[in-house]
């Protein structure tokens, strides 16, 4: 039994026809089941459980990227196969998990080629694609061994897992199939910054396997493009995986 969650936008403006579309070509592939709209506070947890209770084994997110991160930074650890239909201009994950754009990923849900992705587990939350900390003043505790810090400097940082960001592109192909985690470090450079083309020290990226990032004053964290302020997270990889439907041409990870 399928339940869809499907972001309010999908069916105003521009996305109403392809939203009029995939449901179309669910029914025409026999795929019909319980559509659930996620209003702005709606918790997509508790929806699950629910339906889970109900007798659902499958959930599939209609939206875009923000969508997606939504659903699966507070759903990764629920019992179900979790499946996604791209729809909305922010979708750069699906290419990792080779799903086509719209209608078309209609077809992908239908062969139901299952996959277990490993999960980032940050505090109470979870990232499938990655952890993100813009560039700000923030500590390192790397497997209770040693700490690092911005050295005066600010500093971004990035944990990947199934995509990476254009800055630490390299090191994330590099690393990726890795038994460890790895965080990306690109910190500023020191000496005098122009404010519109700042200058940055040697990337540096490290394995751990439990990390703990600290502030003085809050910093921001992106969750697979979900935000929060926050002043420590720690950052492991869970004890369980992910089960969600992708193409068979989809970017491997190490679990």
């Amino acid at each position: 039994m399928h339940v869809y969650l499907y972001d309010a936008f999908v069916r105003t403006g521009p996305y109403a026809r392809v939203m009029k579309t995939i449901e179309n070509r669910l029914t025409d592939l026999e795929l019909s089941g319980k559509m659930i709209k996620l209003a702005a506070f709606s918790n997509p947890r508790s929806m699950l459980l629910d339906e889970l209770r109900g007798g659902a084994k499958t959930a599939i997110v209609i939206g875009d990227e923000n969508t997606f991160g939504r659903v699966l930074t507070k759903c990764a650890d629920v019992e179900m196969v979790f499946g996604w239909i791209p729809v909305g201009r922010d979708v750069a994950t699906r290419e990792q998990l080779d799903i086509p754009y719209g209608e078309e990923a209609c077809r992908t849900i239908a062969a139901r080629r299952v996959i277990e992705l490993p999960v980032l587990k940050v505090n109470d939350r979870y990232a499938i694609a990655l952890a993100h900390v813009p560039m700000t003043r923030v500590w390192l505790s790397i497997d209770g061994k040693y700490a690092l810090g911005p050295m005066g400097e600010s500093m971004e940082v990035a944990i990947c897992n199934l995509r990476s960001l254009p800055w630490c592109e390299e090191a994330h192909a590099q690393f990726m199939n890795q038994e460890h985690l790895y965080v990306h470090i690109r910190p500023l450079a020191a000496g005098k910054q122009s404010r519109w083309r700042p200058q940055y020290a040697p990337l540096t990226s490290l394995p751990f396997s439990r990390m703990t990032m600290y502030g003085k004053a809050p910093f921001e964290l992106f969750l697979d493009g979900q935000r929060s302020k926050e002043t420590r997270v720690t950052i492991e990889r869970a004890a369980h995986s992910i089960r969600i439907i992708a193409g068979k041409n989809r970017v491997r990870v190490a679990s």
